[in-house]
């Protein structure tokens, strides 16, 4: 199933990836979404949906 995702709310770019961030103090990874063009990022979740999910609520 394909995600449908929103254009960035700054630039109105398509262009995006899922980017992964990871904090060693407290084992954890983190997702988000970040814009190709302008490099705005999205809220950070735990996993990708979820962050694929709020970039497109940003809107």
């Amino acid at each position: 199933m394909a995600i449908i995702t929103q254009p960035c709310p700054f630039c109105g770019c398509d262009e995006k990836d899922l980017t992964l961030s990871s904090e060693k103090s407290i084992s954890c990874v983190w997702h988000f979404v970040l814009c190709g063009n302008c490099s705005a990022q999205g809220p950070q979740e735990k996993s990708a949906g979820e962050a694929w999910e709020r970039w497109n609520d940003r809107i």
